[in-house]
Protein backbone atom coordinates (compact mmCIF):
# COMPACT_ATOMS: atom_id res chain seq x y z
CA UNK A 1 0.00 0.00 0.00
CA UNK A 2 1.89 2.97 -0.98
CA UNK A 3 1.98 5.87 1.77
CA UNK A 4 0.01 8.83 1.96
CA UNK A 5 2.72 12.05 1.61
CA UNK A 6 2.64 14.96 4.38
CA UNK A 7 1.51 17.54 2.34
CA UNK A 8 2.76 21.09 2.91
CA UNK A 9 1.19 23.99 4.29
CA UNK A 10 2.55 27.42 3.71
CA UNK A 11 2.39 29.98 6.32
CA UNK A 12 0.00 33.14 5.88
CA UNK A 13 2.55 35.54 4.75
CA UNK A 14 4.20 33.29 2.12
CA UNK A 15 0.91 32.59 0.83
CA UNK A 16 0.55 35.56 0.37
CA UNK A 17 2.81 35.63 -2.65
CA UNK A 18 0.87 33.65 -4.73
CA UNK A 19 -1.65 36.23 -5.63
CA UNK A 20 -2.54 36.42 -9.05
CA UNK A 21 -0.63 38.85 -10.41
CA UNK A 22 -3.52 39.88 -13.10
CA UNK A 23 -5.99 40.61 -10.01
CA UNK A 24 -3.33 42.39 -8.23
CA UNK A 25 -2.69 44.70 -11.39
CA UNK A 26 -6.40 45.27 -11.72
CA UNK A 27 -6.89 46.34 -8.04
CA UNK A 28 -4.36 48.77 -8.51
CA UNK A 29 -5.64 50.24 -11.60
CA UNK A 30 -9.04 50.82 -10.56
CA UNK A 31 -7.45 52.45 -7.13
CA UNK A 32 -5.72 54.49 -9.20
CA UNK A 33 -8.12 55.41 -11.79
CA UNK A 34 -10.73 56.56 -8.57
CA UNK A 35 -8.02 58.44 -7.33
CA UNK A 36 -7.74 60.22 -10.65
CA UNK A 37 -11.50 60.82 -10.67
CA UNK A 38 -11.66 62.33 -7.56
CA UNK A 39 -8.93 65.10 -8.73
CA UNK A 40 -10.40 65.77 -11.79
CA UNK A 41 -13.72 65.67 -10.27
CA UNK A 42 -12.08 68.90 -8.30
CA UNK A 43 -10.74 70.25 -11.80
CA UNK A 44 -14.23 69.70 -13.48
CA UNK A 45 -16.37 71.87 -10.34
CA UNK A 46 -13.62 75.21 -10.33
CA UNK A 47 -13.73 75.12 -14.42
CA UNK A 48 -17.29 74.71 -14.43
CA UNK A 49 -17.80 77.58 -12.06
CA UNK A 50 -15.47 79.74 -14.30
CA UNK A 51 -17.40 79.20 -17.41
CA UNK A 52 -20.91 79.66 -15.59
CA UNK A 53 -19.90 82.72 -14.32
CA UNK A 54 -18.80 83.81 -17.67
CA UNK A 55 -21.86 83.17 -19.42
CA UNK A 56 -24.01 84.36 -17.24
CA UNK A 57 -25.71 86.95 -20.47
CA UNK A 58 -27.16 83.69 -21.89
CA UNK A 59 -28.82 81.78 -18.63
CA UNK A 60 -32.52 82.15 -17.79
CA UNK A 61 -33.16 82.84 -13.88
CA UNK A 62 -35.11 79.47 -14.29
CA UNK A 63 -31.74 77.20 -15.48
CA UNK A 64 -29.67 79.03 -13.01
CA UNK A 65 -29.99 77.00 -9.87
CA UNK A 66 -28.62 73.41 -11.53
CA UNK A 67 -26.58 74.83 -14.28
CA UNK A 68 -22.91 74.82 -12.32
CA UNK A 69 -23.40 70.88 -10.98
CA UNK A 70 -24.57 70.54 -14.59
CA UNK A 71 -21.26 71.67 -16.42
CA UNK A 72 -19.23 69.89 -13.68
CA UNK A 73 -21.00 66.75 -14.53
CA UNK A 74 -20.45 67.09 -18.18
CA UNK A 75 -16.76 68.08 -17.59
CA UNK A 76 -16.01 64.94 -15.16
CA UNK A 77 -17.78 62.91 -17.77
CA UNK A 78 -15.36 64.06 -20.28
CA UNK A 79 -12.81 64.08 -18.17
CA UNK A 80 -12.95 60.21 -17.38
CA UNK A 81 -9.52 59.15 -15.90
CA UNK A 82 -7.82 60.96 -18.46
CA UNK A 83 -4.58 63.05 -16.87
CA UNK A 84 -5.57 66.90 -17.05
CA UNK A 85 -2.15 67.77 -17.69
CA UNK A 86 -1.67 65.50 -20.71
CA UNK A 87 -4.64 66.24 -22.30
CA UNK A 88 -4.40 66.46 -26.51
CA UNK A 89 -6.31 69.61 -27.75
CA UNK A 90 -9.78 69.17 -28.57
CA UNK A 91 -12.07 71.24 -31.75
CA UNK A 92 -15.67 69.66 -30.23
CA UNK A 93 -15.75 68.42 -26.30
CA UNK A 94 -18.75 65.96 -27.06
CA UNK A 95 -20.41 66.52 -23.30
CA UNK A 96 -20.37 69.84 -23.61
CA UNK A 97 -21.10 70.88 -27.02
CA UNK A 98 -24.76 71.49 -28.08
CA UNK A 99 -25.35 71.33 -24.05
CA UNK A 100 -28.57 72.31 -23.33
CA UNK A 101 -28.97 75.06 -20.62
CA UNK A 102 -32.69 75.32 -20.71
CA UNK A 103 -35.00 72.01 -21.24
CA UNK A 104 -37.77 71.67 -23.98
CA UNK A 105 -37.10 72.71 -27.16
CA UNK A 106 -33.00 73.73 -27.89
CA UNK A 107 -31.83 76.65 -29.18
CA UNK A 108 -31.48 74.80 -32.54
CA UNK A 109 -35.06 73.61 -32.88
CA UNK A 110 -36.33 77.11 -32.27
CA UNK A 111 -33.58 79.05 -34.48
CA UNK A 112 -33.56 76.59 -37.30
CA UNK A 113 -30.20 79.06 -38.61
CA UNK A 114 -27.02 77.59 -39.68
CA UNK A 115 -24.47 79.42 -36.79
CA UNK A 116 -21.11 78.56 -37.25
CA UNK A 117 -18.20 78.63 -34.46
CA UNK A 118 -14.14 78.89 -35.39
CA UNK A 119 -11.11 80.29 -33.88
CA UNK A 120 -9.16 82.47 -36.55
CA UNK A 121 -6.31 83.07 -34.38
CA UNK A 122 -4.87 83.07 -31.38
CA UNK A 123 -7.39 85.78 -29.74
CA UNK A 124 -10.20 85.58 -31.77
CA UNK A 125 -13.09 83.66 -31.91
CA UNK A 126 -15.55 84.16 -35.21
CA UNK A 127 -19.21 83.47 -34.76
CA UNK A 128 -20.51 83.01 -38.15
CA UNK A 129 -24.23 83.05 -38.80
CA UNK A 130 -26.22 82.44 -42.17
CA UNK A 131 -28.59 84.88 -43.62
CA UNK A 132 -32.42 84.12 -42.95
CA UNK A 133 -36.25 85.23 -43.05
CA UNK A 134 -37.26 85.51 -39.19
CA UNK A 135 -40.96 84.23 -40.06
CA UNK A 136 -39.69 81.21 -42.27
CA UNK A 137 -36.51 80.16 -39.93
CA UNK A 138 -37.21 81.01 -36.48
CA UNK A 139 -40.31 79.47 -34.50
CA UNK A 140 -42.06 81.82 -33.15
CA UNK A 141 -44.77 82.71 -29.76
CA UNK A 142 -48.21 83.66 -31.86
CA UNK A 143 -47.66 87.80 -31.30
CA UNK A 144 -43.75 88.36 -31.63
CA UNK A 145 -42.41 91.41 -32.87
CA UNK A 146 -38.78 91.10 -31.94
CA UNK A 147 -36.36 88.33 -32.02
CA UNK A 148 -33.16 89.23 -29.87
CA UNK A 149 -29.96 86.43 -29.94
CA UNK A 150 -27.68 86.93 -27.06
CA UNK A 151 -24.49 85.07 -27.68
CA UNK A 152 -21.95 84.68 -24.99
CA UNK A 153 -18.48 83.35 -24.82
CA UNK A 154 -16.15 82.20 -21.62
CA UNK A 155 -12.61 80.46 -21.30
CA UNK A 156 -10.68 79.35 -18.75
CA UNK A 157 -7.36 77.36 -17.96
CA UNK A 158 -8.42 73.80 -17.12
CA UNK A 159 -6.56 72.69 -14.68
CA UNK A 160 -6.51 75.91 -12.45
CA UNK A 161 -10.06 77.31 -13.10
CA UNK A 162 -8.69 80.70 -13.54
CA UNK A 163 -10.41 82.44 -15.95
CA UNK A 164 -9.26 83.84 -19.33
CA UNK A 165 -12.10 85.94 -19.95
CA UNK A 166 -15.53 86.80 -21.27
CA UNK A 167 -17.56 88.74 -23.96
CA UNK A 168 -21.55 88.89 -24.82
CA UNK A 169 -23.00 89.93 -28.14
CA UNK A 170 -26.43 90.67 -29.22
CA UNK A 171 -28.57 90.67 -32.47
CA UNK A 172 -32.01 92.22 -32.78
CA UNK A 173 -33.92 91.56 -35.65
CA UNK A 174 -37.61 92.52 -36.44
CA UNK A 175 -39.94 89.16 -36.66
CA UNK A 176 -41.21 89.79 -39.66
CA UNK A 177 -40.41 88.25 -43.56
CA UNK A 178 -37.60 90.48 -44.63
CA UNK A 179 -34.52 88.52 -45.04
CA UNK A 180 -31.64 88.86 -42.40
CA UNK A 181 -28.62 88.98 -44.01
CA UNK A 182 -25.68 87.12 -42.78
CA UNK A 183 -23.49 88.51 -39.73
CA UNK A 184 -20.22 87.52 -38.22
CA UNK A 185 -19.50 88.63 -34.77
CA UNK A 186 -15.79 88.71 -33.27
CA UNK A 187 -15.25 88.15 -29.87
CA UNK A 188 -11.60 87.92 -28.45
CA UNK A 189 -10.86 85.11 -26.54
CA UNK A 190 -7.52 84.06 -25.33
CA UNK A 191 -6.77 80.44 -26.51
CA UNK A 192 -3.56 79.53 -24.91
CA UNK A 193 -2.52 76.16 -24.43
CA UNK A 194 -4.67 74.34 -21.53
CA UNK A 195 -7.61 76.53 -22.12
CA UNK A 196 -10.98 75.91 -22.54
CA UNK A 197 -13.76 77.79 -23.82
CA UNK A 198 -17.69 77.55 -24.50
CA UNK A 199 -19.74 79.74 -26.81
CA UNK A 200 -23.47 80.02 -26.28
CA UNK A 201 -26.55 81.79 -27.22
CA UNK A 202 -30.13 82.45 -25.72
CA UNK A 203 -32.80 83.25 -27.93
CA UNK A 204 -35.14 86.19 -26.74
CA UNK A 205 -38.67 86.86 -28.00
CA UNK A 206 -40.42 90.18 -27.82
CA UNK A 207 -44.19 90.71 -28.34
CA UNK A 208 -46.07 94.15 -28.88
CA UNK A 209 -47.88 95.91 -25.75
CA UNK A 210 -49.68 98.90 -25.15
CA UNK A 211 -46.85 100.53 -24.05
CA UNK A 212 -44.00 98.92 -26.26
CA UNK A 213 -42.52 95.28 -26.01
CA UNK A 214 -42.48 92.90 -23.97
CA UNK A 215 -39.77 89.89 -23.33
CA UNK A 216 -42.03 86.40 -23.24
CA UNK A 217 -40.73 84.47 -20.13
CA UNK A 218 -42.51 81.46 -21.11
CA UNK A 219 -40.24 78.04 -20.20
CA UNK A 220 -40.59 76.94 -23.65
CA UNK A 221 -39.61 79.91 -25.12
CA UNK A 222 -36.10 80.57 -23.33
CA UNK A 223 -33.94 78.01 -25.46
CA UNK A 224 -30.41 78.55 -24.68
CA UNK A 225 -27.50 75.97 -25.58
CA UNK A 226 -23.66 75.80 -25.54
CA UNK A 227 -23.23 75.72 -29.17
CA UNK A 228 -19.54 74.79 -28.65
CA UNK A 229 -17.28 73.60 -26.54
CA UNK A 230 -13.19 73.72 -27.29
CA UNK A 231 -9.95 72.62 -25.66
CA UNK A 232 -6.80 74.15 -26.64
Amino acid sequence: MARAQNAYTPPFSEMMLYRNPELQQKNATGANGSKIRTINSGIAANAAAALRSGINAIVPAAASETLQKRFAQALTQWLGTADADKLPACENISALTDFQITSGHSFSDRFNVPVTIHQTNDSKLTVGINAFTPTHDVSAPEGTVLLEVVFATAGCFLNTGISTGAQVMRIQVPYGDSEIAAQSLHFKVPSDKGVLIVTGAWLQYYTGKRNGIERVERAEFLPSNVLKAQYR
